[in-house]
């Protein structure tokens, strides 16, 4: 029912309901073409390069790796991953399903060739669902409020970039799927709570079973739901209701927990989380529902044959002394108190790994410190309309379950995802369907407001509209997908925030061809032989693209917390041996180094390996006492979109240099007693040259050591070679030195040139 307007007389209905349906379909297949094109302006970027490029180099990847692993393998489901936190192993946090189905849905397309052919199906996915989301808004706000409450919310949800990143071309995530379950629920739930039918209620738990199957994070946006269905049972006026709303709310709530229990007996034991842990599908999703379906059949049993459901006042007291006692008995129960609290580590980020995740930091302090301009990119001038729209609509009688449930459902939802938005800007994607709804459902309040000033209305309209909607749109971000693109290499268009992850996919393919291969790629059962040390947050992308197990990735402490443990000791140690044994105890061959060292800390000390590594590329200290060159590592690739020299000091953040872990080859010389022994040698790197320096001093004994990773006899890679040998040099005497590839990987001791003047 429309919130305002004038009712339609009984002999209008027919032709109004059909003019009515026509322009419904007409508004949510407008704006479900508006948000497609919207989500693959994209393009250029993502088919523009070497194969498929996808948008952010993340999680979407792991969706990637085990859809063409799944397709290429069907009907196996890839869940052990010995490729995942090397050389441990480990089983992904997420459920198998939801990349199992799609890659059911690509092999029953006839697609199997290869990973490429799966790539370019799969990508189309989330623009598809992400527009059938905006067009399943329409229908929700027109169903329960009017078509211009749908329309101008779908619209807001088309552009609002929350939204649109994580459903645009190539964003295989689960992220697009719990937006359109969030959207699919609401209405269903706002429809049943309307009219509290038994289809209704099977129709939400079963919504509720399959967002939890898609990801368990899905309890987030399920929890409000649950709290806004038991203030509507609540809120009744007349015990009847209230019993009869309990009776439909335990049916849907018995249907999740049958539904979501054959996913949680088929995801298996996750023994580091626990039996009951709300982080992966275990024990908890059933005992959750099951205790919610038997205590609200409970509740309505109550409310029939007891005084307590005689008034509003003594069914709050029942259910609120039920649920503390119910919440006491939970808390007491010491493994799942403590399952409960690690969870919580979510939002108290006690969890260290979580303090690194821009994701969970506050929309509004991204980097600590205020920036209401993030929050305006994400979701626009809308989010700080909100609360005055929220508390209108609220004022006027919204929070009414009995008057207007479809409403108090939306602003119950809303509110508490404006609230965890506000927390931690992940929750911007689920937030967006309620904010932008809430906004179309004021602006048609705003409407019906001004009753017969039919111009005046229209206009107000058309200028909230597009003041909401204007600044999410500026040409550059219509032309080129809400990203700052730039065009460089002729027609290969990057977006700036997107270079650094642009080299390091340049990086992980050539390694792929450039390195020996290892088992297990496409067949877990095999162990690899080695894997590559990365930042965690590009695990996912090197893994996929240089088919190398990583040894941390984006799922960061939450694989196998001793791959991530070591993986920051690696990048931390300031000695170069500690860090070459940590490399051994991994059996790592390959180390990526970028600017964010094993990011797991905001900044790399200065004589960490990491920033040795990245910023000097394994060059010794300029100072004579400073930290040596590295000689357990040598350049295997190097490369950035900066356009700036290779061996500059200050290098562009892009920049992204490959090392292989080698044992290297021992060199002994003579020498003047104390001098300092100087080591170059000149390389082709990168399309660029640039020299590696080493020192070493003298002992009082006359002789030097040094260990050297480069050879003089081979190219180290197709992109690395040394130009000519080794000058060795001290006190004023200089002398060639060739060192043979054999030599740096048997790690042997070679004769040095002698640097003294030798006596009679």
């Amino acid at each position: 029912m429309a919130l305002s307007g004038r009712p339609m007389a009984p002999s209008e209905r027919p032709m109004a309901l059909s003019a009515r349906g026509v322009r419904a379909a007409a508004a949510a297949l407008g704006l479900f073409a508006v948000a497609f094109a919207l989500r693959v302006l994209n393009v250029g970027y993502v088919l523009g390069g070497a194969g498929v490029r996808f948008p952010s180099g993340r999680d979407e990847l792991y969706h990637v790796r085990k859809i063409v692993y799944q397709v290429l393998r069907f009907p196996e489901v890839l869940d052990f991953d010995p490729y995942v936190s090397f050389p441990f192993g480990a089983k992904p946090v997420w459920p198998p399903f939801l990349d199992w189905a799609i890659a059911a849905g690509v092999r029953a397309l006839g697609v199997a060739g290869d990973a490429l052919a799966v790539e370019r199906v799969i990508i189309w996915l989330p623009p598809l669902l992400g527009a059938l989301t905006v067009a399943l808004w329409v229908e929700v706000g027109r169903r329960h409020f009017s078509l211009l409450a749908g329309g101008v919310g779908a619209l807001l949800l088309a552009v609002l970039p929350a939204h649109h990143v994580h459903s645009q071309l190539g964003q295989v995530d689960h992220q697009v799927v719990l937006g359109l379950f969030a959207v699919l629920g609401l209405g269903l739930a706002m429809a049943w709570h309307t009219a509290p039918r038994r289809a209704l209620a099977v129709a939400v738990g079963l919504v509720l079973a399959m967002s939890l199957v898609s990801s368990p994070g899905a309890l987030l946006q399920i929890l409000p739901v649950q709290a806004a269905t038991g203030l509507w049972v609540l809120w009744a006026t007349r015990r009847e209701d209230a019993a009869t709303r309990a009776r439909s709310a335990a049916t849907a709530h018995a249907v999740a927990a049958l539904a979501v229990a054959p996913a949680c007996w088929l995801a298996g034991p996750f023994p580091d989380l626990g039996a009951a842990s709300p982080l992966v599908l275990s024990r908890f999703q059933p005992l959750w529902f099951g205790a919610g379906a038997v205590a609200l059949a409970g509740l309505a049993g109550l409310f029939e044959r007891t005084g307590v459901g005689v008034s509003r006042p003594r069914r709050v007291a029942t259910v609120a002394a039920f649920t503390t006692a119910l919440a006491a008995l939970a808390l007491a129960i010491p493994p799942l108190r403590e399952t409960l609290a690690y969870a919580g580590g979510w939002f108290t980020k006690e969890e260290a790994f979580l303090t690194t995740v821009m994701e969970t930091q506050p929309l509004l302090f991204p980097e600590g410190r205020f920036d209401a301009g993030f929050a305006l990119r994400s979701l626009g001038p809308g989010l700080f309309v909100f609360p005055f729209a929220w508390i209108a609509l609220a004022a006027r009688g919204g929070l009414d379950a009995n008057a207007r449930p479809a409403l108090a459902l939306l602003l119950c939802w809303s509110a508490a995802f404006f609230v965890l938005a506000l927390a931690q800007e992940r929750f911007g994607n689920v937030f967006a369907p309620g904010l932008a709804l809430v906004l179309g459902v004021a602006v048609a309040e705003l409407h019906g407001g001004l009753g017969e000033r039919r111009w005046a209305a229209r206009g107000m309209v058309v200028a909230v509209v597009l003041g909401l909607v204007a600044p999410l749109l500026p040409p550059y971000q219509m032309l080129f997908g809400y990203s700052r693109l730039v065009i460089t290499q002729g027609r290969d268009l990057v977006p700036v925030d997107s270079r650094r992850k642009v080299v390091v996919e340049e990086a992980a393919r050539f390694l792929r061809e450039a390195s020996p291969p290892t088992p297990g790629f496409l067949d877990a059962s095999q162990h690899p032989t080695y894997g590559v040390l990365t930042s965690w947050d590009d695990g996912h992308l090197v893994r996929y693209r240089a088919e190398r197990p990583t040894v941390q990735d984006n799922f960061g402490s939450f694989a196998d917390r001793r791959a991530w443990d070591l993986a920051r000791r690696y990048f931390d140690q300031e000695d170069e041996e500690a860090a070459y044994a940590i490399a051994q105890q991994l059996s790592a061959r390959y180390t990526m180094a970028t600017g964010q060292g094993s990011g797991q800390r905001r900044d790399a000390p200065p004589q960490s390996l990491a920033s040795r590594l990245w910023l000097r590329l394994g060059n010794a200290e300029p100072a004579g006492d400073g930290a040596p060159a590295l000689a357990r590592h040598r350049l295997f690739w190097l490369g950035d979109r900066s356009g700036r020299p290779r061996d500059r000091q200050r290098p562009a953040t892009d920049r992204v240099a490959v090392f292989e872990i080698v044992p290297g080859a021992l060199v002994e010389g003579r020498a003047e007693p104390g001098a300092l022994v100087r080591v170059a040698l000149e390389l082709e790197a990168g399309g660029g040259r640039l020299w590696y320096r080493a020192r070493s001093r003298a002992s009082d004994a006359g002789r030097y050591r040094v260990r050297l990773p480069y050879p003089t006899d081979v190219a180290v890679s197709r992109e690395v070679r040394a130009v000519g040998g080794y000058r060795v040099e001290a006190g004023g005497r200089a002398a060639p030195l060739e060192v043979r590839e054999a030599d740096v990987r048997a790690g042997a001791t070679l004769a040095g040139p002698s640097l003294r003047e030798e006596g009679p």
